[in-house]
């Protein structure tokens, strides 16, 4: 590749990470640019470095050392003179002189980096040892390096002082570096564009460079395929055509599937099964992954294989694909059977597959795939089998196309039970559309659900077969709901779901065992009802390890670790979180880790730590929810961070954007949390207006309930907002002593918050200098700042100009070590200058 592309610092930083290690292996496929990322770290170090570029003839005793000699030169020309007068070292006493003569070299100076590029052509034993030896003889700061177009047949050397492995995977561009690159050529990519790119080329260089030098708009150049003709040509000629017939007719068949285990390899290729698999896994363009024992295409050499598919008969390609939908199921991989089966046109096995998927684990993009096969069935087929309707019913339901399920369910259930003289298969269906009907409800937080799950549990006396344990049915979100906020609703909500419990544990076969204890948990804890709150929270963890519901045992332990902090006790408040993380760290579901991140951040935002975050919370690109079903706290989470940062406008348009998503979806607590941020963040910009009109809608979703918590954990900013509409409590109608109670409670948990503050500072060595003093003029500047006021409301209200502002900003940045303004922020939290100044989310 050519020497001007873009400088990969990401991988400079490994190879830099690399050095105290004696073996560097950089393999990866031709277009990658590791010459270009080796010679660039390279140019960058102040010890020596030896460049060997290996050519196929040098495996050749004569040549080999002609070409060490020559490499060495340039870095060591006195050693290059004492090595060029030696034979090449055959023999064990000519390589014990050889070692002689080197070695001293070696051990003086300046660390030594030897590079050598192509190792793919070493094929001579001798020329291999040699460099087994030469990395076992150099001194310990020094390193070496192969760069391979192929995987090293041996598996790499195996040094015992360690390796670094970097790959294809990692030399691929990311959406960001490809963002970057773009810029740097005067191309701005609109937003989404850098992702599209990168996952169009699998972030292979060569491809993005192709795309970038041409200078057209993205939409063109991805259009003109001018990419995906280099690769194919260069994966023909310096690959494809070097295989033997039955290896490359082997690819093909295999690339029927963008992951495929051993077993497959076997079913194809049964005579020479073990050589064929040793083969497969020399490939460079094939991953294996050990753990899942599958192997894994890079994505253009697999579109280049598909290509040549025609290769195939029809009924040789089912015959494959229905055998490895088998092995995916048995596996318990229901996705890649979907697909397998489908392409087998084994519609019955497909639909049992799709109904394999966890509920809500499907992300969105994936199920309107999943709508777009299921509307290509044969209509004589779903016809016959109305379980293809229920199906997409299913599928609207995880995309919460609610209105659309309902539709699709009601009259399929009012024909099933006109139907007087159902098989069992029918029973089963109308009793699985129950079921559904019931999700509807409850998504919708209407309370005709429990009545449904009755009806179900009638059909179903041994569980939904359709529905295996659901091993995520909370999420990151809040179990409580309630249908209206009219008194008593959280007691008559609270009975029907202990009601509900028993038909709803029977039709999802043990799924959300717990989910009762864990709802009550947080109706008890939003009422203040602390002792309660606690005892049905441990009730939760008990009945949720019985049957695995991973999510119900973080949400407990979450719940937990609010009472603590309720109650400033930041000792068990730590160790629940530390559990949930350990939980979610050792339990399979991914999803379960933005959970844990969210409860982190959750915890950190409360004891005025805003350093201590997950990336993606720092670097404001949280992932977007993996399903409709994947809004809640992690969303709050982030409305926090805006607001302890300072960032105002960005936090409302956040907040704005939240509550209509929480209105669709249901989600009712975190509405109400949505507006206490809201009315926080337009009371700070002086919008009291505004600001009393969230207010009030907060109060009329919580006070006839009597769920002081949702306003009560929110402390400083509660006591503002009920300072603000003192004045207004008659024309609101509030009922002042209600207020005048969440005031007092919110007082104490803010002092507690602030004792909490203090500990985690001292025992986290956040405190710094007893000398550090700012003025009163400071002080207030801070505290400003604390609120996210511009420099032009606090010289405004400070009656001064801007510069001054600027001048005592630039005071405190300097006395406090800070190095913009959401770190001054976060040290005088520290401190003790201001107190901790957040809008921590709740649950």
């Amino acid at each position: 590749m050519r020497g001007n592309l873009f400088p990969r610092t990401r991988i400079y930083d490994m190879l830099y990470a690399g050095m105290g290690q004696p073996l560097i292996t950089v393999v990866a496929g031709p277009g990658y640019g590791k010459t270009h990322v080796v010679s660039g770290f390279a140019k960058s170090l102040s010890a020596r470095v030896v460049w060997l570029p290996f050519a196929p003839r040098d495996n050749e005793a004569q040549h080999f050392w002609h070409s060490l000699v020559q490499a060495v030169h340039w870095e060591m020309p006195e050693l290059a003179q004492q090595l060029q007068a030696l034979p090449p070292p055959e023999n064990a006493a000519q390589t014990e002189h050889c070692w002689q003569v080197f070695l001293p070299h070696l051990e003086k100076g300046e660390p030594l980096v030897m590079v050598v590029d192509n190792f793919e052509h070493v094929k001579s034993v001798w020329v291999r040892h040699y460099f087994d030896e030469l990395m076992y003889q150099m001194p310990k700061n020094s390193t070496l390096v192969l760069i391979s177009n192929e995987k090293l047949p041996f598996g790499g050397l195996k040094p015992d002082g360690g390796q670094l492995r970097i790959s294809m995977q990692d030399l691929a561009y990311t959406a960001q570096e490809i963002a970057q690159l773009f810029e740097a050529r005067g191309i701005h990519l609109a937003e989404g564009q850098a992702h599209t790119l990168c996952q169009a080329t699998a972030g292979w260089p060569m491809a993005v460079h192709t795309i970038c030098d041409k200078g057209k708009p993205l939409e063109e150049a991805l259009a003109d395929k001018g990419y995906l003709q280099l690769a194919a040509e260069l994966f023909e000629t310096r690959y494809y055509q070097n295989y033997p017939a039955a290896m490359r007719r082997l690819l093909v068949h295999l690339s029927l599937f963008a992951r495929f285990p051993l077993e497959i390899v076997k079913h194809i290729a049964p005579k020479d099964a073990h050589g064929t698999v040793d083969e497969l896994a020399k490939n460079i363009f094939l991953d294996y992954d050990y753990t899942a024992k599958l192997f894994t295409w890079q994505t253009l050499y697999r579109d280049f294989l598909t290509n040549r598919q025609s290769l195939l008969d029809e009924a040789e390609r089912c015959q494959t694909q229905r055998y490895a939908g088998d092995w995916f199921m048995e596996n318990g991989l229901p996705g890649e059977a979907i697909e397998a089966f489908w392409r087998a046109h084994d519609y019955d096995a497909f639909l049992q597959a799709l109904f394999r998927l966890p509920k809500g684990a499907v992300d969105a993009h994936t199920a309107e795939g999943l709508l777009d096969m299921l509307a290509h069935l044969p209509a004589d087929y779903c016809q016959a089998n109305p379980i293809a309707d229920f199906a997409r019913a299913s599928l609207y339901i995880n995309n919460m196309r609610l209105n659309e399920a309902r539709e699709l369910l009601q009259p399929m259930a009012l024909q099933l039970e006109a139907n007087a003289a159902m098989c069992e298969e029918k029973q089963q269906l109308l009793g699985n559309v129950y079921t559904a009907l019931a999700d509807i409800a409850f998504l919708k937080n209407e309370d005709t659900g429990r009545i449904l799950l009755k009806k179900a549990a009638a059909l179903l006396p041994d569980g939904s077969s359709l529905r295996d344990k659901q091993v995520l049915v909370v999420g990151n979100n809040s179990t409580l709901f309630l249908p209206t906020s009219r008194v008593g609703e959280l007691k008559k909500t609270l009975e029907a779901i202990f009601a509900a419990a028993p038909d709803a544990d029977n039709v999802y076969n043990g799924g959300g065992h717990g989910l009762e204890s864990l709802f009550a948990a947080e109706a008890c804890y939003y009422s203040g009802d602390m002792d309660k709150a606690r005892e049905y929270s441990y009730q939760a963890l008990q009945k949720a390890r019985l049957c695995e519901q991973h999510d119900i045992i973080c949400n407990a332990c979450w719940v937990l670790m609010r009472i603590c902090v309720y109650y400033g006790d930041y000792t068990k408040a730590q160790y629940f979180l530390e559990r949930l993380v350990l939980y979610a760290d050792n339990t399979v579901p991914q999803q379960l880790h933005l959970l844990r991140d969210s409860a982190r951040a959750w915890f950190y935002l409360r004891v005025g730590d805003t350093k201590r975050m997950e990336d993606w919370i720092r670097q404001n690109v949280y992932p977007s929810p993996p399903t409709p079903y994947g809004l809640g706290r992690l969303n709050l989470v982030v409305a926090g961070y805006l607001e302890a940062w300072g960032e105002r406008e960005q936090a409302r348009a956040h907040l704005a954007q939240l509550d209509a998503a929480f209105a669709e979806r249901g989600l009712w607590l975190a509405r109400a949390q949505t507006h206490i941020m809201m009315a926080g963040n337009l009371l700070a910009a002086g919008d009291e207006e505004e600001s009393a009109r969230h207010f009030k809608q907060v109060y009329e979703m919580v006070y006839p309930n009597d769920m002081q918590m949702v306003l009560v954990e929110y402390g400083k900013t509660a006591l503002r907002l009920i300072d603000a509409v003192g004045g207004l409590a008659a024309a609101f109608d509030y009922d002042m002593q209600w207020l005048e109670e969440v005031y007092a409670a919110a007082a104490s948990i803010t002092k507690r918050g602030q004792a909490m503050a203090r500990t985690h500072a001292e025992e986290n060595n956040l405190k710094p200098p007893r000398n550090t003093t700012l003025t009163q003029r400071e002080k207030m500047v801070m505290e400003y700042m604390t609120q996210g006021l511009t420099r032009e409301e606090i010289a405004q209200l400070m009656g001064i100009s801007v510069n001054g502002v600027k001048k005592h900003m630039g005071n405190i940045y300097t006395k406090l070590g800070a190095l913009n303004r959401a770190d001054a922020v976060h040290i005088a939290m520290v401190q003790g200058i201001i107190g901790p100044e957040v809008q921590w989310p709740g649950a």
